[in-house]
């Protein structure tokens, strides 16, 4: 057989292998089409339980949501543009239903939470402005209870000064055991493990949650926002970052201790990133010209000068200038978005983007199991979230990022799953055509050596050599 034929049997036989398997491949798997978007989407939209929720995969069999992690869901799919993959009615409907539960003789209406896992419900801010920024942005804020939410924040306003604090809350566990709690799960470190009655004093935090609050439901004539706003300039530094109350410095004795002055971490000036980001985000929602009341050239600077260089030539943010900690990933978020608010991220096209790649380098979970010829994925429980605690809130903050800075095309980018699948599938369809040629060709040397062994065996060939011997030998 000539060789061309063969190079192309061979040939022929590889693009028939490639195209079958990846057909089925891509049925059974959707490996070979698969992106960081994609699998991101997939991985939420099948976890949708019936009654609209969506879990926070802190753990590996959750069997329901809570509001604040649908909210955060919610605010996903709207930033991606995938509507289509849930029910969102089915899910606006969910949360609006939690927004009141009954604890004994009290309803609360605030999406209460649960008290470090226990059974103790109750009410704190930044869940409530998570949650109302969503049913914002969908529109549906007239069907909350408005007066109650508005209640809500105004038991944390000081009518003296115009800030914000949370309250004290006495509890007593099923064990016994009893204590005390201001409680606010805005993401942020603090020294030494942190001090529960924190946010018990005023501070910028809670007067950005409550101003925000206020603001989304039409409410900020029920407090004196000139007071709040002499307030908030207060805890503005020399260096035009913020501080988490006014006069607030450095606290050099351990976090847990009742004696500390400052339960907050701070730097030398007694300023932070999260602070500053609170500070300039009360000042927009309260409708002021940033410009006019802070430097921020100075303000940009200090930003900037939080910048800790990551792998893969990405960056993050650091609580502040002095901070020795590993940092954590809500820190990146309040550093861009501080510099949005005050119009500065535009012209940091470069750290924009370098942040933006830090979570898509180093926390969406996209490892694969290097299983031939299908590879399949490492933890399926996660795969396509970004990882890190609660896997939900860093998924809704690296999102958050990548929209802000105009990154979300980053999610296009093909997973390595496809990479490999593909891989393998060239392996086995070049397999399959050396297989075919090589049948193909001893299968041919075989018939034509049987053809000839045939042709000699025949009697007319064994007469006509007998006659050619007789020829010969007269």
């Amino acid at each position: 057989m000539k060789l061309k034929y063969s190079v192309m049997l061979a040939f022929a036989v590889f693009l028939v292998s490639l195209l079958i398997s990846a057909l089925i491949v891509q049925v059974q798997t959707q490996n070979l089409t698969e992106t960081r978007k994609s699998a991101l989407i997939t991985k939420l939209s099948q976890s949708q339980f019936e009654d609209g929720s969506f879990p926070h995969f802190v753990y590996e069999n959750e069997t329901c949501g809570d509001p604040y992690g649908t909210a955060m869901t919610l605010y996903i799919f709207k930033a991606l543009g995938e509507l289509d993959k849930i029910d969102v009615e089915k899910a606006i409907d969910y949360i609006i239903s939690r927004q009141n539960c009954t604890v004994g003789n009290q309803t609360l209406w605030c999406w209460p939470v649960s008290l470090f896992g226990s059974d103790i419900l109750v009410g704190e801010p930044y869940s409530v402005f998570v949650i109302l920024d969503v049913l914002k942005a969908y529109g549906v804020l007239d069907r909350v209870n408005r007066t109650a939410l508005i209640n809500f924040a105004l038991s944390r306003y000081n009518e003296t000064d115009g800030s914000f604090h949370e309250p004290v809350i006495k509890y007593k566990t099923s064990s016994g055991e009893e204590g005390e709690e201001a409680v606010c799960a805005f993401p942020l470190e603090f020294p030494g493990g942190g001090l529960s009655l924190a946010f018990a004093r005023a501070n910028i935090i809670s007067t950005f949650l409550g101003v925000s609050i206020l603001a989304n439901l039409d409410a900020l004539d029920r407090i004196n926002t000139t007071k709040t706003l002499k307030w908030i300039m207060a805890c503005k530094a020399k260096n035009e970052a913020f501080m988490p109350f006014p006069a607030s410095g450095p606290e050099y004795l351990p976090g847990w201790t009742r004696l500390c002055n400052n339960p907050f971490y701070v730097d030398r000036n007694g300023t932070g990133i999260a602070y500053t980001y609170a500070a300039v985000g009360a000042l927009k929602t309260l409708g002021v010209n940033i410009k006019n009341v802070i430097d921020v050239k100075k303000t940009t600077k200090y930003v900037l000068s939080c910048r800790l260089p990551g792998p893969y030539g990405t960056l993050c943010f650091l609580a502040h200038p002095d901070d020795t900690h590993l940092p954590d990933f809500s820190l990146s978020y309040y550093a861009i978005m501080t510099l949005h608010y005050i119009g500065t991220l535009k012209n940091e096209t470069e750290t924009a983007s370098k942040a933006a790649a830090y979570p898509i380098k180093c926390y969406q979970s996209l490892l694969v199991k290097d299983t031939w010829p299908i590879p399949t994925r490492k933890f399926p429980s996660t795969y396509g979230l970004f990882v890190d605690l609660p896997p939900l809130r860093t998924t809704y903050i690296s999102i958050a990022i990548l929209n802000v800075t105009g990154n979300l095309h980053l999610l296009d980018e093909p997973t390595p799953i496809v990479w490999k699948t593909w891989q393998n599938l060239l392996e086995l369809s070049t397999l399959t055509s050396i297989s075919a040629l090589s049948i193909f060709i001893i299968t041919t040397l075989t018939y034509n050596k049987l053809k000839t062994w045939k042709h000699k065996a025949k009697p007319e060939n064994a007469q006509n050599t007998l006659q050619i011997k007789r020829c010969v030998c007269m």
